[in-house]
């Protein structure tokens, strides 16, 4: 049922020859692997499933060229009929910008910088769920305050379309009550975006229909937000 391979990252060096992979070109396997998630989707314990690396890090080790392609097609064929089970329920696939078939994605290392928020406006044309996530460091520290967030956030703020979602986090955290990651800029007023945003120069800025206002230097990478009064 399952074939013994490796995940290589794209660009990274993390390879485990021992990794057990869903040989999802078996169609009873591809079966168990949409399972594991939508069963819980249909009992009410969740809203939609997440697919982490959905994206890079195809199987190679030990497998022909042949045996690559199938696999990344089937891997597609797999999420889209997850998709397609899930009806409007997301299906986040981690890395997957241009996966077709699927409305929902992550931004895995949304940073402070033109290339997210670029990455950012092409998904919202699209119509794609994001799910925009700044690392925040390894112990997440830059998350700790709003002071910390604000570069990304602005940069999330010029590029964000319908059903963007911003947070901060470390890979790892032994937090165990959430609401403490909660910041103040989170409950500010916003409001709908009054426009696209506009680029001058080198600067992004865009209005929202609170009367909050938001510039992003691609410069510097800084930003500012000026929020409206509540």
């Amino acid at each position: 049922m399952f074939l013994l391979t490796t995940f290589i990252k794209k660009g990274g060096t993390h390879h485990n020859p021992d990794l057990l992979v869903f040989d999802v070109t078996q169609e009873e396997v591809a079966d168990l692997y949409i399972h594991a998630c939508l069963d819980l989707v249909e009992a009410g314990s969740a809203d939609g499933c997440f697919v982490d690396r959905a994206i890079d890090g195809a199987p190679s080790h030990n497998l022909s060229v042949a045996r690559q392609l199938d696999l990344q097609t089937a891997h597609v064929v797999t999420l889209q009929k997850f998709q397609q089970l899930l009806e409007r329920g997301p299906l986040i696939a981690n890395h997957g910008y241009s996966m077709p078939g699927v409305n929902a994605l992550m931004i895995e290392g949304f940073r402070a910088d033109e290339a997210s928020i670029a990455t950012l406006q092409w998904c919202a044309r699209r119509g794609k769920l994001v799910e925009a996530h700044m690392a925040g460091g390894g112990s997440g520290t830059s998350c700790n305050t709003d002071e910390g967030i604000q570069n990304h956030l602005a940069a999330f703020l010029i590029g964000a379309g319908d059903y963007a979602y911003f947070g901060c986090g470390p890979w790892f955290s032994t937090v165990t009550d959430v609401s403490t990651q909660w910041k103040a800029s989170y409950d500010k007023p916003l409001g709908v975006p009054a426009e696209l945003a506009v680029k001058t120069g080198t600067v992004y800025s865009r209005k929202f229909s609170s009367g909050t206002e938001v510039q992003f230097d691609v410069s510097t990478n800084k930003g500012t937000i000026k929020w409206a009064q509540p």
